[in-house]
């Protein structure tokens, strides 16, 4: 027993859309997943190529550099400057 005065009302009011749709064509070729770069990304991410070959050699070769600077450098720095670790129970005599 609804009466037909009533009106439904809304309670959040929705945005129009001024812009108009382009029409597209309904065909298979056309439909691009929404994140389609994230996924992409991803799985790139999991293939092991020469990309990482390259990263993989340039890290050694990082470190192998540090390595000859630090034993080249070394000899020219002062005694103070080094820290050497103190033995272990250091402060414990023998009775």
């Amino acid at each position: 027993m609804s009466s037909p005065a009533l009106v439904q009302v809304r309670s959040t009011p929705i945005k129009q859309i001024t812009t108009p749709i382009p029409a597209a064509t309904e065909s298979p070729g056309n439909w691009k997943h929404p994140r389609l770069a994230e996924i992409t990304r991803r799985q790139s991410q999991n293939i092991f190529s020469e990309k990482n070959i390259r990263q993989i050699v340039y890290n050694a070769a990082a470190l192998v550099s540090v390595g000859l600077v630090r034993q080249a450098v070394m000899p020219f720095v002062p005694s103070w400057l080094l820290v050497s670790p103190d033995p272990p129970c250091s402060n414990i005599r023998p009775r």
